[in-house]
């Protein structure tokens, strides 16, 4: 036989053969493919301030990160997360001026490291809230969810910021380190959340949102720790959600103490506009502010606001209904 035609024989039968096995054969069944879903792949740092006034808050985050955190990935279909620690204290303090571990899927490394630091540092009122800034904007950045905390209860350096004492007044006098340090955090797409822990930040945390929200369509999350001293009882929470959606209206009822707002149920949470966040405000009662177990509700409530907060953004951003 024609060597030519020889060949074309023997492939004309192949493809006969093949037609036949897959119009008589039953399929194969496969598992279906999932895809890993980006908004679950979250980095989520802690910036924290490491003077001597904040052992509470290290010592809670020491004690109930991997608690929260596991919640957290329950709530959110199992959720990625890689974690990264910054804390900062102030000039002069040394080689302990910053703590810092880079991101880590492993959360037992990151309570590793949080239970070797120890409050101490500091010196005039305010702290270097902008170096530990400048840390965290250098970490290695990677999920598309991206969420920062802040615990602080001082102030940075520079009479712009607060009008407490401070053994560098002027610095950043314009507020442009300030802007700038805010519009990288939007630039790489890290949702900021920052806790009001007393009151003497609030020239600082008013500077940074308008900075921060200035700047694209990232809105500056803020959760109010403060207590009232008139009223211990309560606890006020500042949140760019009403709470409830966010899992966090476990209490009886939630109500208002400011602007005159009735009580009304958890189910329907109060609403209020404020001339200067436009923020939903909301106050949870919950122990005395000195007990150890307030400390640690707070910090677990401002941490799920926060990872929230980074999806939430994360979510819009792709049209995510």
């Amino acid at each position: 036989m024609n060597p030519v035609l020889e060949c074309a024989l023997i492939a004309l039968i192949g493809v006969v053969i093949s037609l036949h096995y897959f119009n008589t054969s039953t399929p194969t069944k496969r598992d279906p493919v999932v895809q890993p879903n980006s908004l679950y792949n979250v980095d989520f740092c802690i910036l924290m301030d490491c003077t001597g006034s904040m052992s509470p808050w290290i010592t809670t985050t020491k004690e109930k990160i991997n608690l929260v955190l596991e919640e957290v990935r329950k709530q959110y279909n199992n959720a990625n997360i890689r974690y990264a620690f910054v804390g900062y204290r102030d000039y002069g303090d040394g080689p302990i001026q910053f703590e810092v571990m880079d991101f880590t899927e492993d959360v037992s490394q990151i309570q590793k490291f949080v239970a070797g630091i120890s409050a101490q540092g500091g010196g005039d009122t305010p702290e270097d809230v902008f170096g530990g800034l400048e840390k965290v904007l250098s970490l290695n950045w990677k999920h598309e969810t991206r969420s920062l905390i802040h615990f602080a209860d001082a102030p940075g350096h520079g009479r712009f910021y607060h009008e407490t004492s401070d053994n560098h007044p002027h610095f950043d006098s314009d507020g442009k380190k300030g802007r700038e340090l805010m519009h990288a955090l939007v630039n790489q797409n890290i949702q900021y959340t920052i806790c009001r822990l007393e009151k003497i930040t609030d020239i600082m945390i008013s500077k940074f949102k308008e900075f921060y929200n200035e700047h694209g369509n990232y809105m500056l999350t803020i959760v109010d720790m403060v207590f009232e001293r008139r009223q211990p009882q309560y606890r006020t929470m500042v949140v760019d959600e009403p709470i409830s959606t966010m899992g966090l209206a476990s209490a009886p009822h939630v109500d208002s103490i400011h602007e005159g707002v009735a009580a009304m149920p958890t189910a329907e949470p109060m609403v209020a506009s404020l001339a200067m966040d436009k923020a939903h405000r909301s106050s949870l009662p919950t122990a005395a502010p000195t007990t150890s177990a307030t400390i640690e509700s707070a910090w677990m409530d401002a941490v799920t606001v926060s990872i929230a907060s980074a999806i939430k953004v994360t979510e819009e951003s792709k049209n995510v209904k």
